[in-house]
């Protein structure tokens, strides 16, 4: 099963963007989480740590398709250095501004610059693979190797940054995120040889690439899965609490993202015949219907074990999602495309998580899973009335890159 893996890393290059790359998105997972742990250390307030918690992830959304776009034209190298510069006097102005007792407007002020130096990364290095394998099978697999690396993020992530937050010092957790993220930054910005081909302002032109077909649709399933991801998370750390099983709070999430990590290289080591749309639609409507189980068990021991079964829902649809994607964008603005995929979960989750927070307070955690059903619900409601948008026409009948931008305008 490991064969298709390796062979990814023939080609010189592959293993240093990817490895730089997993160091960079360590703020997936992290800074969002850490901002919490500081300031409610520091203040006491989780209100106030919510909001500054919630403005950076909601400028980082909005700001990295218009990162991804300037990326496709100029270079990844010429943009990551900035935006390692930008995030570096964001954070360590929210780290400052929180331990000196600073006016309240100043963490919401630096939260914003921290977010506008936050690429997707993982939309960078997956434009990456797409350079070097796209139209093969091993561009399946690479993808399959990303969404894997998304989750190992999302299990020893927030594990590194609770642990030097509340054992080492408050600042320890952010500071060491900072750290990694700027050094994988740096030596993915080392790494000219393997990033795509920067394309001129006559590629760019017109409105932005969501008005394009397929894409639109596209944006607002992540938007339910998102959706889904985010309210998840919140209903099952309060209904681990409310069960009297709070240690157990990062092992039951860490069940969920380990059985998208195993679908994840199972799927990426497996050759397919459907359609790649098709397999979309199924791994959304898997992922839709696994969300009914959440509602099944009163106790922790059985949640975890269905999370553990849900998420094998998880990676394959990301995976095919983001195929679909490459194949629907235009090639000189793929990382623009990818990164408004990302935007779409990344909303999306900070909606799940306010309306889950929500539903926890006023009808119980067992009942909020509701609302992980509901963001299941519209994810694949978007999915199936935008289905004939979403099948890649032939290559034969695929305009060319000039004729994709003339279509933005329809």
């Amino acid at each position: 099963m490991l064969k298709p893996y390796r062979e990814l890393f023939s080609i010189p290059g592959t293993l240093a963007f990817s490895a730089a790359g997993f160091l960079a998105r360590i703020t997936m997972s992290t800074v969002g989480l850490g901002i919490v742990l500081l300031l409610s250390a520091v203040h006491g307030r989780y209100g106030l740590a919510g909001l500054v918690s919630g403005t950076y992830t909601l400028v980082a959304a909005l700001i990295s398709p218009q990162v991804g776009r300037l990326s496709d034209r100029y270079g990844q190298s010429r943009l990551l250095l900035p935006a390692a510069c930008v995030f570096t006097v964001g954070l360590l102005s929210l780290v400052v501004c929180a331990v000196t007792g600073a006016p309240d407007w100043t963490l919401f002020a630096a939260a914003a610059v921290t977010g506008c130096g936050m690429p997707s990364v993982g939309s960078l290095i997956r434009a990456r693979w797409a350079k070097l394998y796209s139209g093969t099978s091993r561009l399946h697999t690479a993808y399959s190797l990303e969404s894997v690396l998304d989750e190992l993020v999302f299990v020893t992530g927030p594990i590194l940054v609770t642990a030097l937050t509340t054992q080492v010092h408050r600042m320890a957790g952010l500071l060491a995120v900072w750290a990694l993220a700027v050094t994988g930054m740096l030596w993915l910005s080392a790494q000219r040889a393997t990033q795509p081909v920067p394309h001129g302002p006559e590629h760019h032109a017109g409105p932005s690439l969501i008005r394009l077909r397929g894409l639109r649709t596209m944006f607002v399933v992540m938007l339910g899965l998102g959706g889904l991801f985010g309210s998840t998370e919140v209903v099952t750390v309060a209904f681990v609490d409310h069960a009297g099983h709070r240690p157990l709070t990062g092992l039951v999430l860490g069940t969920w993202a380990l059985g998208s990590a195993l679908a994840g290289l199972v799927y990426g080591a497996t050759r397919f015949r459907t359609a790649l749309h098709r397999r979309f639609l199924i791994g959304v409507t898997a992922m839709w219907l696994a969300t009914f189980l959440l509602l099944v068990p009163d106790d922790v021991y059985p949640l975890m074990g269905l999370l553990f079964v849900g998420g094998f829902t998880i990676a394959p649809t990301l995976v095919s999602g983001m195929g679909l994607v490459e194949a629907l964008a235009p090639k000189a603005r793929l990382t623009e495309a990818m990164t408004w995929a990302t935007t779409g979960i990344t909303l999306g989750a900070t909606a799940g998580v306010a309306i889950g927070g929500w539903a926890v307070d006023e009808y119980g955690s067992r009942s909020a899973f509701l609302t992980t059903v509901f963001s299941g619900t519209i994810a694949a409601l978007a999915a199936y009335a935008g289905a004939r948008k979403l099948a890649p026409r032939p290559p034969e009948e695929k305009p060319v890159v000039h004729a994709d931008l003339e279509e933005l305008g329809t």
